[in-house]
Formats: structure tokens, C-alpha cells, sequence
């Protein structure tokens, strides 16, 4: 290749890099499995209006992001919605004048029978068949063209851009293995692309024609990936000028891959083989395009809807509606109405049918938030004299922390009512970014939000009064581990899998009917047994900083160990944020929180997002060491923030799912503070029993077995056929910030976030910001 040539293709390849970065906004970064949190995949689109950015959301990624009217019709009808609040969200939006239309010798807006046909009617109950204008109404709408409007455009066939995504499925998923295949991809290490290369020409799931061309231009365009997607490129009759819409159409083929490997490549360093994941994986889409001679723009895939017929029955309901309507405005007898001239009932149609669908649903979802919103806001309203007060005076029984999470929410409430106990909200990784490693763990978690990296490390050790067992503990952990490692190489063997099969194949037998028909009893089996084959300890985290020079570089340079100052200023920014500064009790429990299922790849979702993706129990550990320690509470003194001396504080795990509180270390509780711990305990037992309650009256379809809500939150727990086993994330609806008073005592339905602030801390609002 020429020196021209060669410098040309260089600065193509550069601007490729470019484009492939910008093209990569179209998705976002997803964690892995091991670490996955709740998050909105449209939240690249956050710069633009929200409308907008549904309509984008719905383009890039298929799917419906509002809901049809007909929902919220039934939400108005139950109550959920007021008819004030969606008359001004109506308003608000249908700012632009309509057109006048004639109506038996009326002028009439099209915006009143927009008004009359999709609103106003949900409010109106059931129109009462001996109702003469709605009989005509009916006998008017028969007659109107009430056509369904059409389905739009079917796209290209894409048959060849799905076989493409048949073969980029395969080999993301053999690159990304963490260690489920039997056999691992080779040349990972070289990155995706050079790893592909070399194994893509002997793949015999292509065809020979195909295979052939791929063979071709594989020997053809140069090694460096860059370089060779701009070969590709020009190949498929692609120009530059197209290649930002090529790419994002590319990376919406396969939303949920592209926005992982993103995710990767992000956290890649410079100069690692995963920086130029998105590349690599765009330049293997297009040579698989090239070689399957499929276009290289397909589209998402994604057809239009067939109108459904209860879409069809809805039309009609709201055309009878609106032509009722519009008769009791204008005083028109049923007689009238049921022979309004043709032309004027299309006028009524095509003026309804103006209003898309869109449209109806943001308009109804502005109601619907507003009539939230104005109810929760009244219902603070009535208790912020009381929330403004002075300063309590009498010493609550205990404290509780929990995460913000809308689950603890419910577990909260029936506390403070169960006992003398004030809780508070707080971030469940409670400010202190750290890389964890759990005693007898191999690996260790981020347990803080994944968009921010953590600055420490801490490992758990065995707790003064269990050392003499961490051995056996950590022997146990090594047993069960290594026995899941040879089970699962001999079921993917290809030389041993049909031995082992047929020798202790029916053993499995006893998980499947355990897991089926008695969920229960099957999961406090496996406890019994984890519990003799690795016999549980109590753990303490270890803040000594230490210098450990070669695994700081290994961990990415971050220290081990929290030094004096650093563990004052974690404690005192804590306590300030959540306002609790003053008046402690003495037992304060800080719980962190995870959540509990059998048979969801996606669990950690359902864990603490502010942990990462894990479980809060070690951080609530680590703020409550540092908390007790006499040197860090001397140095708060000096910062105004005074602890009594027989204040203690304890560390525990909300069970989302079970809403059992674990409280950690229980047995090292002195004597002087045992009765309040049993005080404490029995409190909890109450909140759980009641938020159990709850929740199975939510959850509980009729004719369910009579047992009690305890039986069944476990139940549903252990059962795999339970995937989202609690539901609780499914009604978000609010964040609060402000001091608990302004809420206790609200059922506020497990919706809210709630997050302790107290103003009066905070002067420059630094922590609130």
C-alpha cells in the first residue's frame, strides 16, 4: 500500500474512532449480572423533553413508553385521577388553537370535542341504558366512518440483519464468559476483535458461500480494527457521511449487548484490549454483513401494531362519547342527534382522531402525577407544624437506619409504630466508597454507586469471639466452592457429561421436586446443610490501613485501610446529612438491605443500588465500627456532634423480601445494653409481621391457601417460580428529603424515597446539594 493511501486510511480510521464514540450515545452502559442495578436504558436521553425523549426511546428501542388511555381510563374511574388535574394538564398542552367546527348550526372547537370524547367522559360512570341521547349517540357512531387509521408502513424484510444477530449473540456471549462455559473462547486476551478473526473462518455454522467471502475479507483488510471497519465500510458502499446512522442502527440491532459491552469498555483502561470494545463489535457486525450480503442499515426490526379490538371498542366508546356530549351542550335532542348530517359526524372523527394517542397519554399522565403529587403535598402540608416543632424531648428507645429505598419505606412505618423507635434514611452505602471482600471470599465488590469508584479497600476478619473458627469457616467456603466448579465441569464435558448423568443424574431429581413442592422446607434444608459443611461466624471489618503497594497497583491504587482523619470524616458526614447529631439513643442500628430470590439472572437489581448492585450489610459494618470507636467519637465531640458514652452502635441487613432484620454481631452486645437489644428485637418482629401483612394483601390473589403472612413472604422467597418474589420497586412515585417528622405516620404505600436531611445541620446546603 502506498504512503498516500496508507496516511489516508489513518485519518479515516481516526475519524471512525470519532464517529463510533459518538454513535454509542444511542445506548447506555449496563453493569454485569454480578453487580446489576435498576436503570433506565433511555437515560441517555435525559437532554431532551420528556416527551421527546419517549418518542426516541420508542424509535431506538421498540416497546410503548406510555401507557394506552385506556388504562388511565380505568384509573379515573377507580378514583386515581382527578378530573381538575387532567382539565389542566389538558389545557397546558393544547395550547395552539383548533378549528371551529359547524355542528347543527353550532360553532364548536375541535378542542371541546377532544375534551368531551377522550376526558371528560372516564369521569362520567356508565351511561344508563334507558339514557335516550346515548342510544342515539350509539345509533350516530354506527353511521360515522369509524375506520381504524392505518397500520403505516411495514419495514424491509430483515432476515439477513437477524442472522447477523444470531452469530454476534454467540460470540459476545463466549468473549464475556466469566467462567460458565466449559470451554473458554481462545485469544480473548488480544480482544474481541483479533479473537474473532482468527476463529470466524473456521466456524462451521456458516454456510460455504458465506464462509468463503468472510475468509476473503478477513485476508484482505489490515489488522487493526479501525483500519479494517473502514475497509468493511467502503466495501458495503457505505459513505462517511452515513456512517454515524449506520453505527447507532447497528448498535440498536442488539440494545441490551452494545449497551454491556459499552459498560466494559468504560471501565477498560486506556490501552486495554475492552477500550475498543464498541469498535471491535461494530467492525465484526458489519464483516458478518458483508459476508451474509445482508444491508448494512437495517432497521431496529420492530413492526407497527395492528390496532387491537379493544383499541377499536375504546374508539368507539369515545366517539359515542364525545357525540353525547356535544348534544347536552347543544341542547340537541336525541331525535338530532341520531341524524346529524354525515359530513358533520366525520368532522366529529377526524377532530378526535387529531389527538394521537400520543398525545391522550401524556396528557393523562400529567393528571395522573399531578393528582399524586397535590395529595402527597397536602398530606405533608398537614404535618409540617409538627415537623417544624423543637426539639424532642424525650430519648427514643433506638434509632434505625435504613436505605431510601421505597421497600423500606413500609418497614419504617409499622417501627415507629410497633415501638418507641425513630428511624432515619440514608444512601445504603452510607458515603463510604469502598472495594469489599468478604471472610472466604476470592473476589471482592464495589459496594458503592456504580457510577462513582470506590477510593478503599476493606476486608472482613473473624470477630474477636469467633477467631478460633475462621478457619473452618474458610474450609467449608473452598469445600462448596470446589464442589460447584467439578459438578459443573462434568455436566459440560464434552468427554464426561453422559458418565455423570447417568451415574448421579437422579439426584437432581430431589432439588427439582424440593424447589417445586415445598420451596419452603427445600430451602431450610440447603441451610442446614451450608451451615454444617461451612458453619456461619460473625465478622468484623478491618479499617487498619496498611501498606500494600504491589495490590494497590493491582486495585487499581487504591489503598487499603481507612486512616484516623479519613474515618472521622466519613462518620461526621453521615450523621449530618441524616440529621442525626443530637439527642442519640442507646442502640442505634444501621441496616443496609438486599433482597431475596431463587430463580432471577437479574437479582442484584433487586439489591441495594446504592451498594452497586450488593447487598448494604458491610457498609452499615463499617460506618457502625468506626462510630464506636472512642477516637473518632472524641473527634466529633470537638465538631459539635456529642455521643453519649452509652450509646452503641449495631449493624444489620433488612431482608427486602422477608422483611427480616439480621443483626450482626448480636452476641458481643454487653449486658448493660442487653434488654434494650431485646426490646429492640421484638419491636422488629412486630414491623414484620404487620409489613408482611401488607404485602400479602397486595400480592394474594383470591382462593389462596389460608396460612399466615410470614409463611407466605417466605414462601414466596424460596420459590423459583417466583421471580420478583416482592414487587416493591414497581410503583416508584416520589423522593422526599427532609427530616422523618414531615411523613411519620403517613402510609405512604411503599412508593417514596425517603431521605433524612436536617436544614438546621447544614447552613451552606453542601450536603443537601
Amino acid at each position: 500500500m502506498k504512503n498516500d493511501a496508507i496516511e489516508h486510511l489513518s485519518a479515516a480510521a481516526a475519524r471512525l474512532s470519532g464517529t463510533v464514540h459518538n454513535a454509542g450515545d444511542v445506548v447506555m452502559a449496563i453493569w454485569p449480572l454480578t453487580c446489576f442495578i435498576a436503570a433506565n436504558p433511555a437515560r441517555v436521553l435525559e437532554r431532551l423533553p420528556f416527551d421527546q425523549a419517549v418518542e426516541e426511546a420508542e424509535m431506538r428501542l421498540g416497546g410503548k413508553g406510555l401507557m394506552p388511555a385506556t388504562v388511565y381510563h380505568r384509573f379515573a374511574e377507580q378514583g386515581l385521577i382527578s378530573l381538575a388535574a387532567v382539565r389542566d394538564a389538558f389545557q397546558a398542552r393544547r395550547t395552539e388553537a383548533t378549528p371551529l367546527l359547524a355542528i347543527a348550526g353550532e360553532s364548536v372547537s375541535a378542542a371541546t370535542i377532544q375534551w368531551l370524547g377522550h376526558f371528560e367522559s372516564a369521569f362520567a360512570g356508565p351511561a344508563a341504558s334507558e339514557d335516550p341521547l346515548a342510544a342515539a349517540a350509539g345509533s350516530a357512531a354506527a353511521r360515522a366512518d369509524a375506520a381504524a387509521p392505518s397500520a403505516g408502513a411495514v419495514p424491509e424484510d430483515d432476515t439477513g440483519a437477524r442472522q447477523v444477530d444470531a452469530y454476534l449473540m454467540r460470540w459476545c456471549a463466549a468473549y464475556t464468559d466469566t467462567g460458565q462455559a466449559a470451554w473458554s473462547m481462545p485469544r480473548r486476551g488480544q480482544g474481541l476483535w483479533h479473537a474473532w478473526r482468527r476463529l470466524a473462518v473456521i466456524d462451521p455454522t456458516l454456510d460455504r458461500a458465506a464462509r468463503g467471502r468472510l475468509r476473503s475479507l478477513l485476508a484482505e483488510v489490515p489488522d487493526r480494527v479501525d483500519e479494517a471497519a473502514v475497509v468493511i465500510l467502503d466495501r458495503l458502499g457505505v459513505a462517511e457521511a452515513d456512517w454515524q446512522s449506520v453505527f447507532e442502527a447497528q448498535l440498536l440491532r442488539l440494545p441490551g449487548w452494545a449497551s454491556y459491552l459499552k459498560g466494559r469498555a468504560d471501565q477498560a483502561g486506556p490501552g486495554t484490549p475492552d477500550a475498543s470494545l464498541l469498535t471491535d463489535y461494530l467492525a465484526v457486525r458489519l464483516a458478518y454483513t458483508h459476508a451474509l450480503a445482508a444491508p448494512p442499515m437495517p432497521t431496529t426490526g420492530r413492526r407497527p401494531l395492528d390496532p387491537s379490538p379493544e383499541a377499536d371498542a375504546h374508539r368507539t366508546k369515545v366517539l359515542v362519547a364525545a357525540l353525547a356530549g356535544l348534544a347536552r351542550r347543544l341542547s340537541l335532542s336525541a331525535a338530532a342527534l341520531r341524524d346529524l348530517p354525515a359530513e358533520e359526524l366525520a368532522a366529529v372523527v377526524t377532530a378526535l382522531d387529531a389527538l394521537s394517542p400520543a398525545e391522550q397519554s401524556l396528557i393523562w399522565l400529567a393528571g395522573h402525577e399531578e393528582t399524586y403529587r397535590s395529595g402527597l403535598l397536602n398530606d405533608i402540608g398537614s404535618r409540617l407544624g409538627y415537623a417544624l416543632g423543637g426539639e424532642p424531648t424525650e430519648r427514643p428507645h433506638a434509632q434505625a437506619a435504613f436505605c431510601i429505598d421505597v421497600r423500606s419505606e413500609p418497614f419504617r412505618r409499622n417501627l415507629e409504630a410497633a415501638g418507641r423507635v425513630e428511624t432515619l434514611g440514608f444512601a445504603g452505602f452510607y458515603g463510604v466508597p469502598v472495594e469489599y471482600t468478604a471472610f472466604g471470599e476470592e473476589t471482592s465488590l464495589d459496594v458503592c454507586p456504580a457510577l462513582i469508584k470506590p477510593g478503599y479497600r476493606i476486608a472482613d476478619g473473624p470477630a474477636p469471639s469467633c477467631r478460633g473458627h475462621g478457619e473452618r469457616h474458610r474450609r467449608g467456603r473452598d469445600l462448596v466452592r470446589q464442589t460447584k466448579k467439578v459438578t459443573s465441569g462434568l455436566k459440560g464435558s464434552a468427554a464426561a457429561c453422559f458418565g455423570f448423568v447417568e451415574a448421579v443424574g437422579g439426584l437432581f431429581a430431589a432439588p427439582f421436586f424440593g424447589r417445586t413442592f415445598a420451596p419452603r422446607r427445600y430451602a431450610a434444608a440447603g441451610d442446614w446443610l451450608d451451615r454444617s459443611v461451612a458453619p456461619p461466624i460473625e465478622v468484623t471489618p478491618d479499617l487498619v490501613p496498611r501498606r500494600e503497594d504491589a495490590q494497590d497497583a493491582e486495585h487499581g491504587g487504591r489503598p487499603y485501610g481507612l486512616s484516623a482523619d479519613e474515618r472521622v470524616f466519613f462518620a461526621e458526614a453521615a450523621l449530618s446529612i441524616m440529621g442525626l447529631t443530637r439527642n442519640f439513643a442507646r442502640l442505634v442500628l444501621l441496616n443496609g438491605h438486599g433482597s431475596m430470590t431463587e430463580n432471577n439472572p437479574y437479582k442484584s437489581a433487586l439489591d441495594c443500588g446504592a451498594c452497586g448492585g450488593n447487598t448494604g450489610g458491610p457498609s452499615a459494618r463499617i460506618l457502625a465500627a468506626i462510630l464506636n470507636e472512642p477516637a473518632v467519637r472524641g473527634a466529633l465531640e470537638k465538631r459539635g456532634i456529642s455521643i453519649p458514652v452509652d450509646t452503641l452502635f449495631l449493624a444489620g441487613e433488612h431482608n427486602t423480601t422477608t422483611d427480616e432484620v439480621a443483626i450482626y454481631n448480636a452476641d458481643t452486645v454487653p449486658a448493660s445494653h442487653r434488654a434494650d437489644l431485646s426490646r429492640l428485637r421484638a419491636t422488629l418482629a412486630t414491623a414484620r409481621e404487620r409489613t408482611c401483612a401488607e404485602r400479602r394483601a397486595r400480592l394474594t390473589v383470591a382462593g389462596s391457601p389460608a396460612v399466615s403472612a410470614l409463611a407466605h413472604t417466605e414462601e414466596r422467597a424460596t420459590d423459583w417460580a417466583q421471580v420478583r418474589p416482592e414487587w416493591g420497586l414497581a410503583r416508584n412515585a416520589a423522593f422526599l428529603i427532609g427530616p422523618r417528622t414531615m411523613t411519620q405516620g403517613l402510609d405512604l404505600e411503599g412508593r417514596t424515597f425517603l431521605h433524612s436531611y436536617d436544614w438546621r445541620g447544614d447552613p451552606k446546603g453542601s450536603a443537601l446539594e
